[in-house]
């Protein structure tokens, strides 16, 4: 058994679909045997949410959660005359969103075949108030964009069997790097009790980063029916205020896609074509500033050099932390590279080392330049050879014959 993100990456499971045309038509009352459970805390942000909430479908039924009753009854003034089925409950708000999930509508829940679950997000920093903007949009988009992209989710679920869990892709903005990086956090070990508590089967291992960030998702029920069998309690969750992350809801966030696995479907992102045509925009740019700082830095712009240059930013500290001196051979650009690494690490070597000193020649970059005739290199010092790639073995021979060993040698090519 893979891990889910693994499972993901091999089947390349994501899914664009038209936000503007349906697929395929439905099977006839389709559409009734879905469920869209809203949780909605932010009597601000209410309105926002309403107008993407009118783009379900009629025969879709709808069940919305609030902690306030001044919301139901705005809710219920701004449906006045709409034809949507819905009902508005209330809940305490402890636990938020997934005791919405798990306890105020499990039990709607399981009267049907699929659910799509969305909650409101606001920004706590103000720093980031455009980033959790964006995020809310990436959320709603990408789950209730329009009519037509919630009919083509449910057209994919029916078409594809082993397909129990889509979900909004994780966010990237100017301050949320989510998408790129490993967010187990704190909560790891969290869902490991949870996974062993489920006794689910499943692939856990957090060298693989959650698929699932915000508690938004569509779902076959089945998929996630061991989750929703569990009688959870209110204080279950952690009171208010709720730490940033590492409670039972954290762990809840990001358990979703083994849960699916443990009853044998895949988890995969779903968006719509207008936010994947956007997002590869802006990931364009991204890409191209970045690699321009490394044609700057580095004097590489290839792919494959940029991820020699990952791998290497990864080893080198490894390899220096073993010894109290350091030194790179060479002088030259790559020396020069060599140099950037390991300052931008907090890595200090002692000086360059070069084959022959030119005259008046004794700093460059601003450090040392010494012979390797006039230093002497045991057990404490690692050298980092830095030079083009055909003069590589005629140093590593040098150093050999001044009693180097090969493992206290780091190659940066």
């Amino acid at each position: 058994m893979k891990n889910v993100y693994e499972i993901k990456q091999e089947k390349n499971l994501n899914y664009i679909l038209p936000k503007k045309d349906s697929l395929l038509e439905l099977k006839e009352n389709i559409l009734r045997t879905v469920i869209i459970v809203i949780h909605i805390y932010y009597f601000d942000r209410i309105n926002m949410y309403l107008r993407y909430i009118e783009n379900i479908p009629d025969d879709i039924f709808i069940l919305i959660t609030v902690s306030e009753e001044k919301t139901k009854r705005y809710i219920n003034s701004f449906w006045k005359n709409k034809t949507l089925k819905y009902k508005v409950i209330l809940k305490p708000n402890r636990g938020r969103d997934v005791s919405s999930l798990l306890i105020a509508a499990r039990k709607e829940i399981l009267n049907y075949k699929y659910v799509c679950f969305l909650h409101d997000k606001k920004e706590k920093n103000l720093e980031k108030k455009k980033d959790i903007e964006h995020w809310n949009y990436t959320l709603l988009e990408n789950s209730i964009g329009s009519k037509s992209f919630i009919e083509n989710i449910i057209y994919t679920f029916e078409k594809n069997e082993s397909l129990g869990l889509l979900v909004p892709p994780s966010p990237i903005t100017e301050n949320l790097e989510y998408g790129y990086f490993n967010t187990w956090g704190k909560d790891f070990e969290l869902v490991k009790l949870l996974v062993n508590q489920m006794n689910l089967t499943c692939d856990l291992d957090d060298s693989f980063p959650p698929i699932t960030l915000g508690t938004v998702f569509w779902a076959k029920t089945d998929a996630l029916k061991t989750l929703f069998q569990i009688e959870w309690k209110y204080n279950d969750f952690a009171p208010e205020p709720l730490p940033d992350d590492g409670t039972l809801s954290h762990a809840i966030e990001r358990i979703l896609p083994y849960v699916a696995q443990d009853s044998g479907y895949e988890t995969g992102w779903v968006m719509t074509d207008q936010y994947a045509a956007e997002e590869w925009e802006y990931h364009i740019n991204i890409l191209g500033d970045l690699f321009r700082f490394l044609e700057d830095t580095y004097k590489t712009i290839h792919i494959s050099k940029g991820r020699r240059l990952l791998c290497i930013a990864k080893e080198l500290p490894l390899f220096c932390e073993n010894y109290k001196t350091i030194y790179i051979y060479g002088a030259g650009q790559i020396g020069r590279q060599c140099l950037s690494m390991l300052i931008s690490l907090n890595i200090s070597p002692e000086s360059f080392l070069v084959s022959k000193i030119e005259k008046d020649n004794e700093r460059k970059f601003g450090m040392l330049i010494q012979s390797i005739e006039s230093v002497v290199l045991d057990e404490t010092c690692g050298t980092i050879i830095a030079v083009g790639m055909n003069f590589i073995n005629e140093i590593q021979d040098i150093l050999f014959a001044k009693g180097v060993l090969k493992k206290d040698i780091f190659i940066f090519a």
